[in-house]
């Protein structure tokens, strides 16, 4: 065959690069898969090869596509095409990001390459699945347990506190399995209401001051959740605190079946603004109780997934700070994916967690960012406020920087420093916030849509 038809041939075809006798024609030189929602499956697209040559076969078997988006799912070629037979490829399209999406099919036959591209656009699944959500962004004040509800109605007067973040233990919510008491979350979901405050939830699975009861009293003996708990320790052998491990999966199973149950008792509720787990960060480094930080961001994402179903109109986000390198871009972008917000607990400009600031610089004004500023590296621990290393509003500002943790929903744990050493206290944080006019990233994210009634 002459290369002058071999040339008419490929106008349609795969481009040419190594021209000798033999020819392969394809049905479609560029193939596009149009809009596809981001980790959906497109419908199978499908391309013809022919093996125009009248007397020699073409190997067709061998065959490299550049990026994952794409891939065969079906093909009925043999190794060799038989001269003038044809065969066909399924493709499929499984955009992993927003935007337009390529790769390069490379195809090696007996007589030579030959190469097209393969094309898509990454879009955002339907708005309606992420939404639309409640959205109050502002200042929230973040109150530990222990609190009487006569004590939490004179605190929250604050004007400048939007709401509240109020933490209550995953053992306390399941007293017993698949038995819930959200008791405790309706009363005080009724003072804060009553009070035109919002509210926002910790599932509190981690405990730092002795406490031994992270998970629920029949897990910590029932062989299926591997003692559904762990164990922090002092330097003289006495336990510190404990921390679930979520990275077992039949533990998971269990706190996303809390997470559903919270979901459809307070998700329509109007004055329940947001969902918020305990940081990520656990104990052992980078191996827990065995496994690995794989098996960990896994389950993580597993949690993802489940909260944007257990949540459809409240904000949910994950705390993620330590213990999910060399994964934890994978799971914000999975977060994202799902319309899941992330933050995480001691927002400071000295103290960057995995997600500051790379990950929270690329995803600001993307996604719900729901972070605190909390005492423990301010002035309990150390005291970079008191030295005047920091000051509160270097504190405010890295906060809410696109730089810095970009917060849409910003807590300040509640404190005060009477009758102690510290250098401030949650009404000096008031102060702050009063002086710089309440200033917030209000903006909704691209990925929701908010609901702001």
């Amino acid at each position: 065959m002459s290369l002058i038809r071999r040339l008419r041939l490929s106008l349609f075809s795969f481009f040419i690069l190594s021209p000798v006798a033999g020819a392969v024609q394809i049905s479609v030189a560029q193939l596009d898969f149009g809009s596809v929602a981001v980790f959906a499956t497109s419908p199978p697209k499908t391309i013809t090869l022919t093996n125009t040559n009248a007397t020699k076969r073409e190997k067709v078997s061998s065959f490299t596509i550049s990026k994952g988006d794409f891939k065969r799912v079906y093909s009925n070629c043999p190794e060799f095409l038989q001269p003038l037979k044809s065969c066909y490829w399924q493709l499929s399209f499984n955009p992993s990001d927003l935007g337009q999406r390529s790769a390069t099919i490379t195809l090696w036959t007996t007589f030579g390459t030959y190469r097209s591209t393969l094309s898509g656009r990454g879009v955002i699944a339907p708005s309606a699945r992420f939404g639309p959500k409640k959205w109050h962004p502002g200042h929230y004040m973040q109150i530990p347990g222990g609190r009487s509800p006569q004590w939490l109605e004179s605190i929250i007067q604050v004007p400048e506190m939007q709401g509240a973040l109020l933490q209550y233990d995953w053992s306390a919510l399941e007293p017993s399995q698949g038995v819930y008491d959200f008791s405790a979350i309706e009363n005080e979901l009724a003072i804060l209401k009553a009070n035109g405050k919002r509210m926002a939830i910790m599932v509190t699975d981690k405990e730092f001051k002795g406490r031994t009861d992270c998970v629920p009293i029949d897990m910590q003996t029932d062989p299926t959740y591997q003692g559904g708990e762990m164990f922090t320790y002092d330097s003289a052998g006495e336990i510190t605190g404990c921390i679930a491990k979520r990275w077992i999966p039949s533990v998971m199973d269990r706190f996303i079946a809390l997470h559903r149950a919270l979901g459809e008792r307070f998700d329509t509720e109007p004055y329940f603004e947001a969902v918020t787990t305990e940081e990520t960060a656990a104990i052992n480094g980078p191996v827990l109780d065995g496994l690995t930080n794989r098996e960990y961001v896994d389950q993580l994402k597993r949690l993802g997934s489940a909260m944007a179903e257990a949540y459809p109109h409240t904000l949910a986000e994950i705390w993620v700070n330590w213990t999910t390198e060399p994964y934890t871009t994978e799971l914000v972008n999975h977060l994202y994916h799902n319309g899941i917000g992330i933050g995480g607990p001691d927002t400071t400009p000295t103290r960057l967690t995995q997600t500051i600031t790379v990950l929270t610089s690329q995803y600001a004004g993307r996604m719900p960012m729901l972070t605190a500023v909390q005492p423990t590296w301010l002035t309990w621990k150390i005291d970079p406020i008191g030295t005047g290393a920091l000051t509160l509003g270097d504190v405010f500002d890295f906060a809410i920087s696109r730089t810095g943790a970009a917060a849409t929903h910003l807590y300040w744990w509640y404190f005060e420093k009477k009758d102690t050493n510290n250098s401030y206290d949650f009404y000096d944080t008031v102060d702050l916030i009063r002086a710089r006019g309440g200033a917030i990233n209000r903006n909704c994210p691209a990925d929701l849509i908010c609901d702001t009634d």
